[in-house]
């Protein structure tokens, strides 16, 4: 359940960051930023840019839910998904 909540936040996150920023150019990494939930916002990275054609790519690694110990051994595994949107509006 929580791979396939941090799977869907991505995609929501990576479609807000390109939307928005195709919009507004600089608008679209706190976009993404803010579509993830609190509980997983402090395990995201998210970058969103581009001129016309907009790229956004947001990545969340997936918390061990009362394992934190674990990831000192394995790796977190990470979510990534990128969104292109082609700018409608003027710079």
């Amino acid at each position: 359940h929580e791979r396939r909540c941090a799977l869907s936040q991505a995609n929501h996150a990576a479609r807000n960051g390109a939307r928005a920023e195709a919009i507004s150019m600089g608008s679209g990494t706190p976009a993404a930023y803010a579509a993830v939930s609190e509980s997983l916002r402090s395990e995201t990275r998210a970058h969103c840019g581009g001129a016309k054609e907009i790229n956004c790519t947001v990545q969340i690694d997936m918390p061990y839910l009362g394992m934190n110990w674990i990831s000192q051994i394995i790796p977190p595994v990470t979510v990534t998904r990128t969104a292109h949107f082609v700018r409608t509006e003027p710079f």
